[in-house]
This record gives C-alpha cells, structure tokens and sequence, in this order.
C-alpha cells in the first residue's frame, strides 16, 4: 500500500519509521488541526453527550488532507505515518491506512504496531477489540444504551451519571458496586451488527488468529462515539499500561460533509526515549509482491515480516484482489521480479518467483524465499 502522489516530508530512519516502510506506509508532515476540524469534533460529541476528542479531531482533519491532495483519485489506498517527537524524547506515531474498507487493512495496521513495539522492547503485550459496526448498527446500540441508562437511573451512581454527560460510556467503565451491577445487563454492540459488520467483524479476528497474535474480544470496549465505526482496538503490556490504539472511521468523512463514504482505519502508538533522526536516502523496490486471496494475503503479512528482518525493501498492496492490476502496479514502478502467492501456492507452501526481464520463472518452498532473494539482490 504505498502513498504515491503523497507530499512527503523527511525520510525518518527511526526503527518504527523503517519497520511502517515495510508494510508500505509512506511518511507526511503532521496534519495541521483548524478551527473548522475542531468545529466538526465539537458538533459529533455533543450528539453523544461527550466531550470533543483529540483523536476525533485529528481524523477530521486527515480526512481533510486526503480530500486537498485529491488521493481519492489514485486507483489504490492510502498508506501514511507521522511522527510527533516531545522534548522529554518520546514519539507518538501514527498510521492510516485510508480508501480500503477491506478486513486487511486491519491486519496491516495491527501486525504493524505489533512489531514496533515489539521493536522497542515491548514483548508481553495483549490486543483488546471489539466492533462498534456501521452506522446504523451503532446507532441502533446508542438507542438502546440511552433506554438503558433512563431504566437504571436510580441504580446508577450519581457521579457516573453526571460523568456521563461527558463521556457516554462512563456508567460502562465504572468501578462502583452499583454501576457494575447495574451494567451486568448492559447492551454491547455487537449484538446489533449487521451482517456485513458481523462478516467484517469475523474477517478481522481470522487475520489476528493467523498471526498468532494474543487477544482479548471485550464487548464492553469502546472508541470515541461517533468517530469511530467498525473496528476498536488497544494494546497493553502486562501491567496494563496503554501501548497503542486505533480504531475505524468510515462514516466519518459523510458526517463532515463529504459526498461519499471515504473507509478508514488509523492507531496511534506511544513510545518512549526515542532520538530524532533524519535522512534523506531512499530506496527503490526490486521485488513486487502479489497475492491473491485471504489465505494469501495471511501469508504475504509474514513473508513481509520475514523480507523486513532481511532489510529487504518490498513494495506490495495487500488491498488488490486482481492478478492484472499488481501486475500493472509493478509494471509502472519497472520492478524486476515479482514473489507472487496464488490461491494454489497458499495451499501448497510455495511462493512463485518470476522473473521479468529474462522471463523466467521458479516455485520455492514458502521458508526459503527470504534467503533466496536475499542473495539474488547481492
């Protein structure tokens, strides 16, 4: 998923920067927050009786960014991160993928952040998800939450009730004895998904099985009202410090007055004692990877782990599902040899490799193309 057409900033070599590069995110300057964006957070939390959210702000104004560069134009999604640096040497790093509403660009952001962290020393860690659906799955929740609130009033505590008015789900989280009896039978959002959420949903926990990545589904997890749409998640160590989080925002864009539905997904990890860095020197792919299929594009997320630890540099976009557009995809970039995983490598193991310009082409077992086209790039 590269950003073409993208105004970029500085090439980042920090560890988190180099390990998005190779999922295919494409740096950009930090977004500028106007006055409009922080408008538009302001009027979508007080239809949920909360306050506005920095998060909210910040898709608003992405979203924003998307519709002036006119990304929506390019025949593929949008991959980008940003870095924030603090004084105290800590980074907050984003990344969206934006235009896919497909359940791999879940996997991409959560294998992303997985292995940043992981990276920065971060190796107990748990993910916790949940769905908030579509819009009309979520409002159709809301409804019912509000009928509850009303019916538990004089069960609730009293300072929930009044926390509530700033953040919906505060009655939720509570820890008093009366709010959490009260909430035993609290409705969750799951139980209104549509079918196409329930599917999408599904899809979601199948990519985060198949990369073994430990987690917890908690119905009882939210992302900000309104804002968020489909997917939520988080990630925290064992001590259960927040790590990272995300969440999807694709009714987003129409809220703010966009003509269509633009889909969305962003997370946001916090690192600590992180240098800035810059340079300038980049890198042009010799290897485009195709797939074709789920199954497939389970497998091309762990060869592109496995080319990652090999520094080598891979451009790929795992929201195609056509043959002939990868094909075209590495045709304009002129790259010389294609990794491509069919439905019939994926069952049997195999990686074909291909070679453009001799015309020549051989099937290797899965586990040892890394080493292979390591030394075929020596």
């Amino acid at each position: 998923m590269t950003a073409a057409n993208v105004k970029k900033t500085r090439v980042s070599k920090s560890s988190a920067a180099k390990i998005a590069g190779a999922y295919g995110f494409s740096q950009i300057e930090n977004i500028y927050i106007t006055q409009k964006d922080k408008d538009s957070a302001n009027t979508i939390a007080r239809e949920y009786d909360s306050l506005p959210n920095r998060d909210g702000e910040e898709k608003i104004s992405l979203l924003r960014f998307y519709d002036e560069e006119r990304m929506d134009k390019l025949s593929w999604p949008t991959a980008v991160f940003r870095e924030e640096y603090s004084s105290r040497g800590g980074l907050i790093f984003h990344m969206d993928i934006i235009g896919c509403g497909k359940s791999i660009a879940e996997a991409i952001v959560i294998k992303t952040a997985c292995e940043i962290l992981k990276e920065y020393g971060e190796q107990q860690f748990c993910l916790r998800v949940n769905s908030h659906g579509d819009r009309e799955s979520f409002n159709r929740f809301v409804r019912e939450l509000r009928n509850f609130y009303s019916k538990k009033k004089t069960w609730l505590h009293q300072s929930c009730l009044n926390e509530s008015r700033e953040d919906f789900f505060a009655p939720i989280y509570c820890a008093h004895k009366e709010c959490s009896e009260a909430c035993e039978e609290v409705p969750t959002p799951v139980c209104f998904l549509s079918e196409p959420a329930r599917l999408h949903f599904k899809e979601v926990i199948e990519h985060i099985e198949s990369m073994r990545i430990p987690y917890l589904l908690s119905e009882r997890f939210f992302g900000p009202a309104g804002i968020a749409s489909h997917t939520v998640f988080d990630i925290k160590d064992n001590k259960g410090t927040l790590l990272a989080k995300g969440f999807r925002y694709n009714h987003l864009s129409r809220r703010i007055g966009f003509r269509r539905e633009i889909p969305a997904l962003g997370a946001t990890i916090s690192l600590k004692n992180i240098q800035k860095t810059k340079d300038n020197t980049s890198s042009q792919p010799k290897i485009y990877l195709i797939q074709l299929g789920n199954e497939a594009k389970r497998i091309s997320l762990n060869l592109l782990e496995e080319f990652r630890k090999m520094d080598i540099f891979v451009a790929h976009n795992l929201a195609y599902d056509k043959l002939s557009e990868q094909i075209e995809r590495a045709e304009s970039l002129q790259i010389p040899y294609l990794v491509i995983v069919g439905q019939k490598e994926a069952l049997d193991g195999t990686v074909l490799i291909r070679d453009r310009e001799k015309s020549f082409q051989e099937t290797l077992p899965a586990a040892t193309v890394p080493m292979y086209l390591k030394k075929l790039l020596a």
